[in-house]
């Protein structure tokens, strides 16, 4: 059986003996309350087991991190150009391209593409280089030939790539999580290149790129490496079975673990790999 506790931020624990000592703060009161339990199961998404983490063991105060690095490219389909927008155009993806530059699956990019049947005028408006009247007409004539590719890139260990805790007197936790994301300059040529086929392929297809959008490294909501998997005991690092290594009884079941990110969002994954993390509390 299970008891759902609202109103309550975990921010720490403590393992003592076969129990876990779990700190809350309470939301509504601020006040802190402790909470024992035989397993403790972390899965507060990547960076929120992270903060927990570097909290409870306090001997670090910087984590690896992995991000998916992706660009967002508007394009035209120049034979679309002022025609009506189709009726039953789906607002999902119409297309996908991979780019698997060795064929061994290994290392492969992949680009989404959107038409702009989903999303409203107003929105582009802003961004078109006239004053708005014109620039209203200007994007009707262009609607039905816009194209929104999003570039996805796969992401490794490598550069310089962490979050870290820092004291932040002003959160109820006394602290805030920041981070970094650094990339080689071999990492930045090997996704130049590849966004230059990707342009390519799509010119192919008679869909031109007007221009690249970069959301800024880090931004990716793909997320994971922060803890991760190893067979070896070592601190801050988890056992192939989710359990965090110098801890008896504490698991982690969400994407802190993986030491690689596809270009693919990895959502099934996830919901696998705390399933078998579940299944392997449940056994201990």
């Amino acid at each position: 059986w299970f008891a759902y506790r609202p109103e309550r931020l975990v921010v720490q624990f403590v393992a003592r003996g076969d129990d876990v000592e779990v700190t809350c703060v309470r939301t509504d009161t601020g006040e802190r309350e402790i909470v024992a339990a035989r397993r403790l199961v972390l899965a507060a998404g990547v960076l929120g087991t992270a903060r927990i983490v570097l909290r409870s063991l306090g001997q670090e105060r910087r984590l690896p991190v992995l991000c998916n690095h992706f660009c967002f490219m508007p394009c035209v389909v120049p034979a679309l150009l002022g025609r009506p927008a189709e009726r039953f155009k789906s607002s999902m993806v119409q297309l996908v391209l991979f780019h698997d530059q060795d064929g061994t699956h290994r290392d492969v990019a992949m680009a989404s593409l959107y038409t702009y049947r989903s999303l409203m005028l107003f929105r582009i408006v802003k961004d078109a280089p006239l004053n708005f009247s014109d620039g209203r007409r200007l994007m009707q004539f262009l609607q039905s030939s816009l194209v929104i590719a999003g570039l996805h890139h796969p992401d490794a260990p490598g550069g310089t790539k962490y979050v870290e805790l820092t004291a932040d007197p002003a959160r109820p936790t006394g602290d805030a999580l920041r981070g970094f994301y650094g990339v080689t300059d071999a990492e930045r040529a090997r996704t130049q290149r590849r966004e230059r086929k990707f342009v390519a392929a799509l010119r192919m297809l008679g869909c031109f790129a007007i221009r690249r959008i970069y959301p800024g490294y880090g931004s990716s909501a793909h997320l994971g490496g922060t803890l991760p998997f190893s067979r070896d005991e070592r601190a801050f690092a988890l056992a192939p079975d989710g359990r965090l290594h110098g801890t008896a009884n504490v698991y982690v079941a969400d994407g802190s673990g993986f030491r690689y990110l596809p270009a693919k969002g990895v959502t099934l994954t996830l919901m696998a790999n705390a399933h078998r993390v579940a299944e392997a509390v449940g056994r201990a």
